[in-house]
């Protein structure tokens, strides 16, 4: 982002890099957006039938808030319940994120007015449409990521979309090295692309790791994956650290639910459902948490175990194709990932010898399962890999030790994730920047948020950065 007053000097730049996720955006930035007034006021003119239409699709963009935190808060406005909301895949808290969302039974004048009322979150581009969304349906992200303060000789690139590299107060000649090194690096990031691992957003960066949660769920241990959930963790700010110690420490549940932060929905949902069951029906709490929510920690675990077959894979065979891999017959369909529903599953082909010697297939083609009820193993020791590391754990990938179906990986129906992605519509440039804190890229909020001449301001200090750096682009 950059700032309003933003003057490029001499004496400090960074390079910004962009690209898209696999496939096209079905939203993308930069559409026009028409003002509040002006949507409520096309409602009124153009209704639509309910009947047929009964959803509200639209844009919701929001700045360092957890995607269930700020459907808990349009919850209690709207006085709906936030599982209401459906979406297609759950955006990182720490950033500025624009997905689509879509809820049953809302006009486009009663969310949009929503706007007056909100900090850090916008609403809009609503829509009305037959179906909600469901998980998995996107065809990819784009991202924007801003690297500051980093020397060529220790930054790597690993599996980001867009990337901006700052190098602030180094002198001319150590600027040409380090942009050597940096267009090189880029370069085969470009070609190359990258190991599709799940990242710290699927397993938390705390002590407390989803996948961890989901283990206790799949074997039933429902207490185990309770505390977890209510575990002090490092590092977290201080009401949140304060409510844990109420609990954990006193087991003051009515005492703790009075400070616990509206944001905290799982441990919320465990508290009272405790406070309303007993103490012994740690299970039922858990079921008062929204169902996405809980379907993360399992879905945390299937993604645990797709990391560790991909490091085995690419660690045995590198990027080889290998007798017995699996391949998607379509192409295109490798740019997904798993649904609740498997309506985006497809069939998988198995990499015969024939194949390997006819090139029919690039490692590009090859992907892992997810596991769950729908899926084929590959027909090699890749395979092998899910077992151990499941057995390890102690969870079953057939069947399950109780009969609660969410928690189960048979109830799943698993997918498929390619193992190399190479970044599409990858880009970037280096500018200026004076201070660490200055914004050195324009969100959709900012330009949403922005009265339009500080946008307009923007919007030339950012053409002129790169206008200015031209010469560095690849």
């Amino acid at each position: 982002m950059v700032p309003n007053d933003f003057e490029p000097r001499k004496d400090e730049q960074y390079v910004k890099i962009e690209l898209s996720g696999p496939g096209k955006n079905k939203w993308r930035r930069g559409k026009k957006r028409a003002r509040d007034e002006s949507n409520a006021e096309e409602d009124q003119k153009n209704p639509k039938s309910t009947q047929d239409l009964p959803y509200l699709r639209f844009a919701m963009i929001k700045e360092n808030k957890e995607t269930q935190e700020v459907f808990s808060l349009l919850g209690r406005i709207l006085r709906i319940n936030p599982k209401g909301f459906t979406i297609a895949g759950t955006k990182d808290k720490r950033g500025v994120t624009s997905q689509r969302v879509a809820i049953l039974g809302i006009s486009k004048k009663k969310l949009l007015s929503l706007n007056s009322r909100l900090w850090g979150i916008r609403l809009g581009n609503a829509e009305h449409h037959a179906e909600p969304f469901r998980l998995g349906q996107l065809w990819g992200n784009r991202f924007i990521v801003t690297l500051r303060n980093v020397t060529a000789q220790v930054w790597r690139l690993s599996h980001v979309s867009l990337i901006e590299v700052s190098f602030a107060n180094m002198a001319p000649f150590h600027l040409q090295g380090g942009l050597d090194d940096v267009k090189n690096a880029l370069a085969h990031f470009e070609e190359s692309g990258f190991v599709n691992y799940f990242g710290l957003q699927r397993f938390g960066s705390g002590n407390v790791r989803t996948h961890q949660i989901g283990i206790a769920l799949l074997k039933g241990l429902w207490q185990e994956a309770a505390e977890l959930i209510l575990r002090p963790r490092q590092g977290e700010r201080e009401e949140y650290a304060e409510f844990r110690r109420q609990y954990a420490e006193k087991k003051d549940i009515v005492g703790a639910l009075k400070i616990a932060p509206r944001v905290m929905v799982a441990e919320r949902c465990i508290l009272e459902g405790i406070r309303d069951l007993g103490e012994d029906n740690w299970l039922g709490a858990l079921q008062r948490i929204p169902m996405n929510m809980r379907r993360m920690y399992v879905h945390a675990y299937q993604s645990f175990l797709w990391n560790k077959a991909a490091s085995y894979r690419v660690k045995k065979y590198g990027f080889n194709i290998a007798v017995g891999d699996l391949v998607l017959i379509d192409e295109e369909d490798s740019r997904q990932d798993q649904t609740d529903d498997g309506k985006l599953l497809r069939e998988v082909h198995v990499v015969t010898q024939d194949d390997i010697e006819s090139n029919r297939f690039s490692i590009e083609n090859v992907v892992l399962p997810l596991p769950g009820s729908a899926i084929k193993y590959p027909e090699n020791d890749v395979a092998d890999v899910y077992k151990k590391v499941a057995a390890e754990h102690g969870v079953q990938l057939s069947g399950a030790p109780h009969e609660v179906n969410d928690y189960s990986i048979d109830a799943l129906p698993g997918g498929y994730r390619v193992i190399l992605q190479r970044p599409v519509d990858f880009r970037w440039r280096l500018l200026k920047y004076a201070e660490n804190e200055d914004t050195l890229c324009v969100t959709d909020l900012d330009m949403m948020t922005q009265s339009k001449k500080a946008a307009n301001k923007l919007r030339a200090a950012t053409i002129d950065a790169i206008d200015w750096q031209s010469r560095y682009h690849m």
